[in-house]
């Protein structure tokens, strides 16, 4: 079980440094849908 731990850091780290790349990407274009849409 301990390894199991260790094992899924990597992945937590690695997707907590992707999120705030992707996250404003997916809000423009959200926010653009909108306004083209409005």
């Amino acid at each position: 079980k301990g390894g199991g731990s260790i094992d899924l850091e990597p992945c937590l780290t690695h997707t907590s440094a992707v999120e705030p790349t992707l996250a404003p990407v997916s809000t423009e274009r959200t926010i653009t849908t909108r306004s083209a849409a409005s």
